[in-house]
């Protein structure tokens, strides 16, 4: 059995210095891979055809605004991150696979470098399609003769990708700890979103949703612009987004791991 590990205790072993740029890439590689495999769009497709004939009826609605509560209200703050929430925490349990900790123990790469690197490329395929959705449905906003679309947008452009980069953190966070991560996401859910985060105490700042709703206040006719509002609660996203990232970093880099097992002959 290949096992895991830890540096060699020979003291005259030669030291690697870590190559971390190929090791980038090579992450970002395999990462793309995975996600837009396409193998894996028949599902996201259908579900696109469907988000898309819903937001067309809201978009030639004869209230505007409908358009605005469906696109901001439910698909940026609900779908988005229970999307990138799933995507995140699939993406570190596929790191303790044991392939994946075969090739970690045999290159000189940091493990919390590679989380770091793991949750970056799944960031920025996240984020390629987040921008995608949001053309999307900008397009079908506009097809519908909705006045909203331009003057949502620049919201729209801030709230989607900030709901991407959390709530991956959250999925990177939680997926460390337990392959049972949908469990743990509920409780949070439950707990954090739905309880607390509705109560005015400072424990509240934990709650990723409310901050995201500080920026989507105020959707309507009117052009948008950050407020110090706004730009105090992306702030505190920042801080909870890092502070997850470094806990995965700091699970996975204390982890005993077991390799592939051998075949036998």
């Amino acid at each position: 059995m290949s096992a895991s590990t830890t540096s060699s205790s020979d003291p005259f072993a030669p030291r690697v210095t870590p190559r971390l740029a190929p090791a980038l890439g090579g992450v970002w590689r395999l990462t793309w891979r995975r996600v837009f495999a396409p193998g894996r769009a028949i599902t996201p497709a259908v579900m696109l055809a469907l988000i898309g004939l819903v937001t067309y009826r809201f978009a030639s609605h004869a209230d505007p605004l409908a358009w605005v509560e469906w696109v901001n209200q439910f698909l940026l703050i609900v779908v988005v991150p229970v999307l990138a929430f799933l995507g995140g925490a699939g993406a570190i349990r596929e790191g303790l696979k044991p392939g994946a900790v075969d090739y970690l123990s045999t290159r000189p790469v940091p493990r919390s470098a590679y989380v770091l690197f793991c949750y970056l490329a799944q960031t920025a395929c996240g984020l390629i399609g987040v921008l995608f959705f949001i053309g999307f449905l900008a397009a079908i906003g506009l097809a519908g003769g909705n006045p909203t679309v331009m003057a949502e947008l620049p919201r729209q452009l801030i709230v989607g990708p900030a709901a991407v980069i959390a709530f991956t953190a959250l999925g990177f966070g939680m997926g460390s700890l337990t392959n049972r991560y949908m469990i743990l996401g509920l409780v949070y859910a439950g707990l954090i979103e739905a309880a607390l985060g509705s109560i005015p105490i400072q424990i509240n700042k934990l709650s990723l949703l409310r901050h995201l709703r500080v920026v989507v206040d105020g959707s309507g006719l009117e052009p948008f612009a950050l407020d110090a509002d706004s730009l105090a609660a992306l702030g505190l996203l920042a801080l909870v987004t890092m502070g997850l990232v470094g806990l995965a970093m700091a699970v996975y880099a204390r982890m005993e791991f077991l390799g592939a097992k051998e075949k036998d002959a």
